[in-house]
């Protein structure tokens, strides 16, 4: 990645090259186990249960060389600037989360049946790359996870052609991180 940039004012010229090539690398470990079980000939329960071990190790180095400008020839370098446009602290990010799934169904007939279920999700912390070196608010990110729950109906008709759908869903975030977050960081 590369960004060229160009200050004039009366007199002075600079102008500056930036380079910011990003260096990313991520291990990840994991295991799961994931069934589904008859209760009974009408009910079925599932589980599932993932264990995930996570690092990611990420830089971006910049290199800024800013040159006095005249006419079309290039003078200097006259700076060269050198820095981290990750921080230090979210260089490497290591997480580790137990997610999974809890489902049962019941079929009261063979055209209506019921379920519940709840789901944890996860998603690891990372690095922010980005095409400009930007504040070290804006470098990494935390983990996040959800707990989501679903109930729901569903009853065929028409000898199968058609299907109705009735379910609620509700889902709770920790750690998200949105847009509001981050705007507060500027």
């Amino acid at each position: 990645f590369a960004t060229n940039f160009i200050a004039q004012a009366p007199g002075f010229n600079i102008a500056a090259f930036t380079e910011g090539p990003a260096q990313t690398d991520s291990e990840t470990w994991a295991v799961f186990a994931h069934s589904t079980w008859q209760l009974s000939a009408a009910t079925s329960l599932t589980m599932g249960l993932r264990y995930s071990d996570i690092e990611r190790v990420g830089r971006q180095p910049f290199v800024i060389q800013a040159y006095l400008l005249q006419g079309d020839a290039l003078i200097g370098p006259i700076a060269d600037l050198l820095f981290d446009g990750i921080a230090e602290q979210d260089q490497v990010k290591e997480d580790d989360a137990w997610t999974g799934t809890l489902k049962i169904q019941h079929r009261f007939s063979d055209n209506f049946m019921a379920y519940a279920s709840y789901d944890r999700g996860f998603r690891d912390g990372s690095a922010n790359v980005a095409g400009r070196a930007e504040p070290p608010a804006f470098s990494g990110f935390d983990s996040e996870s959800s707990d989501n729950f679903e109930i729901g109906f569903k009853w065929g008709f028409w000898d199968g052609r058609a299907e109705f759908n009735l379910a609620s869903y509700f889902q709770v975030y920790t750690d998200f991180r949105s847009e509001e977050h981050t705007s507060e960081l500027q």
